[in-house]
């Protein structure tokens, strides 16, 4: 069902030869990975011409979604035998098997139409998601690839949110290795120190349980490169050496998965300093999967360090604009930020910068953009300010700190951010 390579299928019996084994009445095994089916869109007007849109449109989205690693997609023909029926989520749920549901509508008022699309967690019937979307017969295929573009990148980054949750309030005590790699999610992300050692401490217990999964490891070797580069507290004895093994084994096992070439692009590039070979896995990353956020937003900054300005501009700006509320906007907001400060235009950089701020107070990158182009603008008391609230995020916080850490293949994308710390009075090492 949409599944893009081989897979092995196990039959385990329980019981005496030719039975199979039975669970009790009510009973139900749920597989931990989520899973979704999109149904096909009602055509609110009858028209020919709209049901073949909606259904192109619904074949698009199935398509795309098919491309992300953190779920299942229920093929178009099992989905399809719903159309035109009344139907109830949570039966439909039972009947395939699935978690989440994308249903939606399709009206037409002259060349006018009005596509609607909402996800919904089946189980409980609540509505994670529901958006409109305009467009016109005229430019009817652009209309269905944007309506494709943003329904796929919305739906990934919800569901594992509504999965983050789920974990918490359901399985708070669980020892599965899904469970953990949920749990350190949001800890990973928030970007403090004492959240990102238990987001390590809980993605190191997952590979424990599944050494070959590669989201696991990428992610568990993105956080200790991530602190290394930060010059918090270690956690073992050489934790770059250490991250960079985790992020190896990770590619080793990745195959087409999108969002583990990205992240391992990532680490390549501002770790080992592999930009040839770090350019080229964002590069395929994209290609698998140009509608995952993740993939998009480390796109631009990768393209921010040894690409085009324009073309990191454009990619983060993607970003935001499919989802504003996107966890991690902090992200392209920053890299937005930094390609103003090479350019020298300190004021949209403080402008973008303080929306990141917005995003996430912790994230400690925006903090050298701010200090530094208050500096440059000659508002040394902001910019003062800014370097102490660094501080107090990274007290090992040093000119030659941020440098080691970030990539170097042109100095001159980081000359404007230490020349404006140095003068905000951040030390020299």
């Amino acid at each position: 069902k949409n599944i893009a390579r081989p897979v092995r299928v196990f039959e385990v019996s329980l019981g005496p030869k030719g039975k199979r084994p039975r669970l009790p009445d009510g009973v139900t095994v749920e597989a931990r990975k989520p899973s979704v089916a999109v149904l096909p869109f009602d055509n609110m007007g009858g028209d020919s011409e709209q049901e073949y849109f909606a259904d192109g449109v619904v074949e698009d989205i199935i398509t795309a979604l098919s491309r992300f690693k953190d779920f299942a997609v229920i093929a178009r023909n099992s989905s399809f035998v719903y159309k035109g029926r009344a139907v109830d989520v949570r039966e439909v749920s039972k009947e395939l098997g699935v978690r989440y549901l994308l249903e939606g509508s399709v009206r037409k008022a002259g060349q006018r139409l009005r596509i609607t699309a909402q996800l919904i967690d089946a189980a409980t019937g609540t509505h994670l998601w529901a958006d409109k979307f305009d467009g016109t017969l005229e430019d009817v295929f652009d209309f269905q690839d944007r309506i494709t573009a943003t329904v796929a990148s919305i739906v990934e980054p919800t569901i594992r949110w509504a999965e983050i949750e789920r974990s918490r309030r359901e399985r708070p005590d669980s020892v599965e290795a899904y469970d953990f790699y949920l749990r350190a999610l949001p800890m990973h992300m928030s970007q403090t120190e004492s959240a990102s050692m238990e987001a390590v401490n809980l993605l190191l217990r997952a590979i424990e349980l599944e050494p070959n999964n590669p989201t696991y490891l990428v992610y568990a070797g993105n956080a200790m490169l991530h602190r290394w580069s930060q010059g918090w507290p270690p956690i073992g004895e050489d934790d770059d050496a250490r991250g960079i093994e985790l992020v190896e084994r990770a590619l080793a096992h990745a195959r087409d998965d999108a969002v583990v070439l990205s992240l391992a692009s990532m680490m390549l590039i501002h770790n080992l300093k592999d930009y040839d070979r770090g350019l080229e896995l964002s590069r395929r990353a994209v290609a698998l999967n140009p509608n995952n956020l993740t993939v998009i937003m480390f796109a631009g900054i990768v393209q921010l360090h040894l690409g085009d300005l324009d073309a990191a501009i454009a990619y983060c700006e993607h970003a935001i604009r499919l989802s504003p509320a996107v966890d991690g906007a902090y992200w392209p907001l920053t890299a937005i930020a930094h390609a103003h400060m090479i350019r020298g235009d300190y004021e949209q950089a403080i402008a973008w910068s303080k929306r990141s701020i917005s995003s996430n107070p912790s994230f400690v990158c925006t903090y050298w953009m701010l200090g530094a182009a208050c500096a440059h603008l000659g508002r040394m008391e902001e910019a003062k300010r800014y370097v102490a609230a660094l501080k107090r995020l990274t007290p090992e916080a040093t000119l030659k700190l941020i440098w080691d850490g970030q990539p170097q293949k042109d100095p001159n994308r980081l000359k404007s951010i230490l020349d404006g710390l140095r003068l905000a009075g951040l030390e020299e090492e």
